[in-house]
């Protein structure tokens, strides 16, 4: 890979490596003029000390997995498939959590570059390609993203817009139009494509109703008024349906009869909710197979030549929280797995 080592700089200097390592380890016998020149050769390279150099020689070859929310079923079910290709090639996995925080994914990478490792794959990813952290990372080990897109990257995504497409139009044959959106935010790309399909769906079917029934924040269901509810919800993911569950629950309200529900993701306990989710399936953990198995590839061939953009095509889950208006029947029993 591309990384700038320590002797590589000290030659572009022509300067020993030990003054360039006095410098990095902040040491004070090194003259100010020398640190300037030092330190602008350090910014220039993207210079990342080597961790692993530093405290022992290993073999060990490291793949980084860097993930929002390691509560969310979906991840674990990503990560499965990961480990199920990598771990069989004689990788050692490292995984990251960062939160739901940009800065602490950024952060994150620059600790795998600091590991050297030989490839960093991003599930649900904040950063784009205008941040210095994949900026570096680009030009220093193989990188992939799964759901979020980064210009210049392999990408792997379920097709969010044919899957939200799917799920409203579903609810609109059973007789629902008052549809309302939820969501925490928008700071992932695959939740704005959900959302911006939401808003397209219901101009063109003339049911947009001005954004009375979107309800969008951490404390989405905050936002709900039990007098005014639409006739059904489709929530972003399959976390955020557990939220209306349990909103429901908490205010008397019955699921389908009152309010019906359809998800995103067909996470472990969709179908064992009561009643079981009807949901927006994609496949995790084949997901997690296919973007270890490109990233493989690419390290074995030594290529970051023509990234791809892999789409996964979404299914539906039939099941029993969505009501038919048309006929007043609760759920379907198809794909109910």
């Amino acid at each position: 890979m591309s990384y700038k080592t320590l002797s590589e700089i000290s030659k572009h200097l022509l300067l020993s490596p030990s003054t360039i390592s006095r410098v990095i380890n902040g040491k004070t016998n090194v003259s100010t003029k020398t640190r300037e020149r030092v330190e602008r050769a350090l910014e220039e390279y993207d210079y990342v000390p080597n961790v692993i150099a530093r405290s022992l020689k290993t073999s060990t070859k490291f793949i980084g997995v860097i993930f929002p929310d390691i509560r969310n079923p979906y991840f674990t079910e990503v990560i499965l498939g990961i480990e199920s290709i990598l771990k069989e090639k004689g990788y050692t996995i490292l995984y990251l959590n960062t939160n739901n925080r940009k800065e602490e994914e950024e952060k994150r990478i620059l600790e795998l570059l600091s590991v050297r490792a030989e490839g960093i794959i991003l599930l649900s990813n904040f950063c784009n390609e205008e941040s210095k952290a994949i900026q570096i990372a680009k030009r220093n080990t193989y990188l992939a993203s799964v759901e979020n897109y980064i210009e210049g990257i392999d990408n792997i995504t379920v097709d969010n817009i044919k899957g939200t497409q799917t799920a409203l139009n579903y609810l609109y044959e059973k007789g629902h139009t008052k549809i309302g959106y939820c969501g925490n935010d928008l700071s992932y790309s695959s939740w704005q494509l959900r959302y911006q399909t939401y808003e397209t769906f219901m101009k063109e079917k003339n049911i947009y109703s001005n954004g009375q029934h979107i309800y969008i924040g951490q404390d989405f269901t905050d936002l709900l008024d039990i007098n005014n509810l639409p006739t059904a919800i489709f929530t972003n993911n399959d976390m955020n349906a557990l939220k209306i569950y349990k909103w429901c629950q908490n205010n008397g309200v019955k699921i389908p009869e009152q309010l019906s529900v359809i998800g995103f993701d067909d996470i472990s306990f969709a179908k064992i909710l009561s009643p079981k989710l009807t949901t927006i399936a994609q496949p995790a953990y084949e997901i997690g197979q296919i973007v270890s198995r490109n990233m493989f590839e690419r390290i074995e061939n030594k290529t970051k030549k023509g990234t791809k953009k892999i789409f996964i095509n979404p299914i539906i889950k039939k099941r029993e929280s969505v009501l038919d208006l048309k006929n007043n029947i609760q759920g379907e029993l198809i794909n109910n797995e």
